[in-house]
């Protein structure tokens, strides 16, 4: 019986990761799965490698038990964390955007930025910023405000490219923004133990430092290229937008309010979901008894609504959770071959004691995941394994957790 078990758990195994070998279907980058599957090469055949590097090598059998049964593989810290924190913020994203959250969050910048020089571009600064801060996705928030601001961008007189790196650029400076911060920030909160709150308000000041370089750069080339803001025509009054918007804002309010209160990152987004759905259910009420002061909702959070809106969550987190899968199986790789152990060692030694020099080759290897990757898998597993490497650096004599 026992045997018929083992041989069952080690078929799912293989099957589950015949599954994951499909995950580029879902919109990942081709470079994580291969990364992925040279790991799974890695731990079976490690003897053919030279130096440190080599070792004995791994079974088929271990690598499935390993990766599949394990906290550090798949079902490790980054599914964890993406499914207990991560995936409630994207439906977070996908209630706001249903709303009418995301369509305020780019009407009021509009109002307040769009006159001045390369309005559109600067308006694409403070929409991502306000939509990223809270969605946590930089996908979504491409989505979301990408596809209004890079036609105004190319209207009023930037190149095609020009305004496609912008968007991009202030979409993923977004992310970085709290109080939402994507995977990356949950991830060091899980490992180390530092409350998410401290982390959050730690990440506050480069995070806007970057948005706010984005925004020179983009005042300084309209300048160059004499492109103007918008026609006043075009525009509303911001105190206009503000009425007929401000409980927008509600939401926002209540997650960092419970934030702040030190409650969990996962039960704060819930409560601005739920908070979403109310502001909008009463909005249908009271335009049922004035009508004219209180205007019917464009978007309503019934039935039909909260499903799209599950809907949409879901398949926006495919790509999140396809990453963790890969993620994970990296981690388990290293983890089960023994290399995050010398590398963390080797580090050690040939920094001489140096911090900096510790913390840029650990920059130099995410800049490099990063050049073919999105933000999220990176940024994981540089979380994931440079907090490791800090214990190593505090505890030289003893081994690391």
């Amino acid at each position: 019986m026992d045997g018929r078990l083992d041989v069952h758990r080690f078929l799912d195994g293989v099957f589950g990761h015949r599954a994951l070998a499909r995950i580029r279907e879902a919109g990942l980058s081709l470079w994580i799965p291969a990364i992925a599957a040279f790991a799974l090469l890695y731990a079976h055949f490690g003897w053919i490698f030279p130096g440190q590097l080599s070792h004995r090598g791994s079974t088929v059998h271990q690598i499935v038990n390993y990766t599949f049964y394990s906290q550090e593989g798949i079902f490790g810290v980054m599914t964890g964390v993406m499914a207990t924190y991560v995936l409630i913020f994207i439906y977070l994203g996908a209630f706001m955007n249903r709303s009418g959250m995301g369509r305020f969050f780019i009407d009021l910048p509009l109002s307040l930025a769009g006159r001045s020089a390369g309005g559109p571009a600067k308006v694409a600064v403070l929409a991502s910023a306000i939509f990223g801060s809270i969605s946590g996705s930089s996908i979504a928030n491409i989505v979301s405000t990408g596809t209004f601001t890079i036609p105004l961008m190319k209207k009023v007189g930037f190149r095609p490219q020009v305004a496609g790196a912008l968007e991009n650029s202030v979409s993923l400076g977004g992310q970085l923004l709290p109080p939402v911060m994507g995977s990356g920030a949950f991830v060091m909160a899980e490992i180390t133990g530092v409350p998410y709150v401290r982390i959050m308000a730690i990440a506050a000041v480069p995070a806007l430092l970057y948005l706010l370089s984005i925004g020179f750069i983009v005042h300084f080339e309209a300048k160059r290229n004499g492109i103007s803001g918008m026609a006043e025509e075009d525009l509303r009054r911001p105190m206009e937008v503000f009425r007929e918007g401000w409980f927008h804002l509600l939401p926002l309010i209540i997650l960092l309010a419970f934030l702040i209160a030190g409650y969990l990152p996962d039960w704060c987004a819930a409560m601005a979901i739920f908070s979403i759905i109310i502001i909008n259910w009463i909005r249908v009420g009271l335009s049922r008894f004035s009508p004219d002061t209180f205007p019917v909702p464009k978007e309503k959070m019934d039935l039909r609504g909260i499903a799209a809106s599950f809907i949409e969550g879901t398949e926006n987190s495919l790509i999140v959770g396809s990453a963790a899968a890969a993620v994970g199986i990296i981690v388990g790789m290293v983890a089960l071959t023994g290399l995050g152990l010398k590398m963390s060692y080797l580090l050690v030694a040939f920094s001489g004691g140096s911090l900096l020099f510790a913390f840029s080759w650990s920059r130099s290897r995410l800049w490099f995941w990063g050049w073919r990757s999105r933000s999220r898998p990176p940024i994981s597993s540089s979380s994931y394994w440079r907090t490791r490497r800090w214990k190593i650096w505090a505890y030289p004599s003893s081994p690391p957790i």
